[in-house]
């Protein structure tokens, strides 16, 4: 049957190959048509060639494209954007070199409200299976939704709840993938009764454990001689209910989601020296994860935003109430699962169990002073509840209360000339239940009970950009003033975490990270070339990372939470051509560099940095067909901080194409993708795991979707 898919995949493919559509390429915009996609995240509802900070914007033909169970991956195509990977199933995104707690991750405008930032083998529960469009922010755009957007923001947006719909529609996607015999179904029903509207959706996603390419080099750990790689398989399912009611200039709307996550974790498991034969086989690590979601909205328009004076036209507030659990872990098939007692938490073997309760709400006014000057302002608040029960409860049980205040406000200098900006107060305190701390765990850590008192910070944020439009350019500069202050897991780690082979240590006498940032960039046409460029370079002070103790604890590596000043800089760059009226094509590049500016490690490279990358791309666009072919280059990793090993290059090569049939009752769309032709050894260096784990090798994805 894989053969069959393999030739099928093949088939479906055009002859001629591309990157991008003609009309894409003309109008200088990379994976999606940018000016005229609204971008749901900015609180003022503009196009994105209206930001000062570009905006990376994934409509659905792009996200079927590129349809990952990790939300990193799906995302690693887009300039300036990596994945944090752990196997197929997890993976956060890595923008601009910053990750984990400096890039947040919403649904619908609100934090996941997952465990994903405590841990890089913790799955982000957004679904982007429904999404019918996913952004990227940075910025001030992004500024005004926390400090711990710093390095940006990812919306992925959906209609769970329709309060923007305007006509009834179902649609059924199937898709078939090679690589690890998979299959994926969605389906979505979205029905309009008078004033109402409701929306009904479920997909699941099984994949077995994918296949990996034969490699033969010295420096890594593991010898993929097997084809499949072990405890790599994903088990998906997702449903959702929404409904909208409009009445007058006011719509209110709920939805309730639920998942189940089921995953493996490639590459963590237990390292012991001596191994008693007579002992079972441990079982593999998985992960079993359930989240139950409600969402809640509420517009109200009041005016037209096009009078002079000071005028408040839309009111607006969103919630989201989050009940989270997971647990991880090895756990004996015909054994009762059994999670370790907080007492022996120290002990790192059995299952632990994470949970996290959480409520996060939004109200927003949204204003104008006239034509030209328009705003918005409003208040954030949240609540978590976390707790970690079992070997590895790296982290203690903690309440987080977070209030924001926020401001954006736009305003036309000329008629060519935009200035935007935006301004963040917030306040966040964490409180530890002590009376679960051991002592004696935490002399491990060289730390006591008294160092896990409550922690409260106060920070400040500020961001200013222009945007600068003429006849056949854009000019568009910013600049950011970023006060973060220090996640739980940089505060209170204390214990063992085998997915990272180490043994990590918090600091509770962390000070809020400032980071100034300034971005400079553009778009140019040059006769039938469209070139857009991005330069960019960010000062950290007191950059929380973590540092190498040079010593081992429970047989692992020891690390502590640390602080320096920490310089990143970086471009981003594509050039487009338009072939003729069909065909398309672009060349492209980005790279990162991090380095310490003080400190132990003064003049050394920040861990865990992407490789640089070059890439090309044809894309060919007719009236039912398009296609493209892209083939990027990652670079050899030999900037490396201390304890890192280099990280081989390779080309990632592949191949979509996509058939759109319309009739009366609906329309079909036929896609199809042969991902890593090349069937490369794929390591990307912002893994964890990068050493032990490789990514999936050489796939074929067909599917079929029908929406009417």
């Amino acid at each position: 049957m894989l053969k069959n898919l393999y030739v099928l995949g093949l088939f479906s493919l055009p002859a001629f190959v591309c990157a991008e559509a003609f009309d894409k390429a003309r109008v200088g915009v990379s994976d999606t048509e940018l000016d005229k996609v609204q971008v749901t995240a900015d609180p003022l509802g503009r196009s994105s060639n209206r930001l000062t900070q570009p905006v990376d914007v994934l409509t659905d033909e792009a996200i079927r494209e590129n349809q990952s169970a990790a939300i990193g991956e799906l995302l690693s195509q887009q300039a300036g954007v990596h994945n944090a990977s752990f196997g197929a199933a997890v993976g956060r995104p890595v923008i601009r070199g910053l990750s984990g707690a400096r890039v947040k991750v919403m649904q619908n405008g609100i934090d996941s409200l997952d465990v994903g930032q405590i841990s890089p083998d913790h799955a982000v529960t957004v679904d982007s299976q429904h999404a019918h469009q996913i952004e990227i922010l940075r910025g001030p755009a992004a500024l005004i939704y926390g400090s711990d957007a710093v390095g940006g923001a990812v919306n992925v947006v959906d209609n769970r709840i329709p309060s923007t719909v305007d006509e009834n529609s179902s649609s059924v996607d199937v898709a078939l993938s090679s690589v690890d015999s998979g299959h994926v179904l969605s389906i979505q029903n979205i029905h309009m009764f008078d004033h109402i509207s409701t929306q009904f959706s479920l997909s699941t996603r099984n994949q077995g454990d994918y296949r990996v390419p034969h490699e033969h080099e010295e420096g890594h750990e593991e010898d993929h001689e097997s084809e499949a790689l072990e405890n790599s398989a994903v088990e998906q399912n997702n449903v959702s209910a929404g409904i909208a009611y409009k009445i007058g200039d006011a719509t209110f709307g709920l939805a309730l989601s639920h998942m189940d996550h089921e995953f493996g974790l490639p590459g963590h498991g237990h390292e012991e020296d001596i191994v008693d034969p007579a002992a079972e086989e441990e079982a593999p690590a998985k992960v079993s994860l359930q989240q139950t979601r409600l969402d809640g909205t509420y517009t109200q328009l009041l005016s037209e935003p096009k009078s002079e004076g000071l005028k408040i036209h839309s009111l607006s507030a969103k919630f989201s109430i989050v009940d989270y659990q997971h647990t991880e872990g090895h756990e004996e098939a015909e054994e009762e699962v059994v999670v370790v007692d907080p007492a022996d938490a120290h002990d790192h073997g059995g299952l632990t169990e994470f949970k996290r309760q959480a409520l996060e709400s939004r109200l927003q006014a949204n204003y104008s002073l006239s034509v030209s000057q328009q705003g918005a302002f409003g208040v954030q608040l949240s609540h978590s509840q976390f707790s970690a029960h079992g070997g590895e409860a790296v982290v203690p049980s903690t309440d987080t209360t977070h209030v924001g205040l926020f401001a954006l406000h736009s305003l036309s200098l000329t008629r060519s000339i935009e200035m935007e900006l935006a301004g963040r107060i917030e306040d966040k305190q964490h409180s530890v239940d002590q009376s679960e701390l051991d002592q004696d765990h935490l002399l491990e850590c060289s730390l006591t009970v008294s160092d896990f008192n409550s922690h409260g910070f106060s920070n400040a944020s500020v961001a200013a950009g222009l945007n600068q439009q003429g006849d056949s350019h854009t000019l568009r500069t910013n600049v950011m003033y970023v006060s973060r202050s220090p996640a739980v897991q940089e505060l209170y780690s204390c214990g063992a975490h085998e997915s990272s082979l180490s043994f990590e240590i918090g600091n509770p006498y962390l000070e809020s990270e400032v980071s100034l940032g300034f971005d400079i960039g553009g778009q140019l046409q040059l006769g039938a070339w469209v070139i857009d460029a991005s330069i960019y370079m960010t000062q950290v002070n007191d950059f929380i990372y973590q540092q190498s103790l040079g010593s081992q604890i429970d047989e692992l590596d020891a690390y502590q939470y640390q602080q320096q000043n920490t310089a990143l800089k970086g471009y981003e760059i594509s050039a487009a051509y338009p072939i003729n009226e069909a065909l398309a094509f672009q060349v492209f590049s980005d790279d990162t560099i991090a380095k310490f500016t003080s400190g132990i490690n003064d003049g050394e490279y920040v861990p865990r940095m992407p490789a640089q990358r070059i890439g090309v791309e044809l894309s060919y666009q007719a009236y039912l067909w398009s296609a493209k072919i892209r083939n990027t280059r990652y670079l050899d990793q030999t900037r490396l901080s201390q304890f890192e090993t280099k990280t081989k290059g390779f080309d990632l090569l592949s191949i979509n194409a996509e058939y759109n049939l319309a009739s009366a009752s609906g329309e079909l769309t036929l896609y199809s993708s042969l991902q890593n032709v090349l069937d490369e050894a794929v390591r990307y260096h912002t893994s964890f795991v990068k050493d032990e784990v490789l990514q999936p090798g050489r796939n074929v994805r067909v599917g079929v979707r029908y929406q009417f």
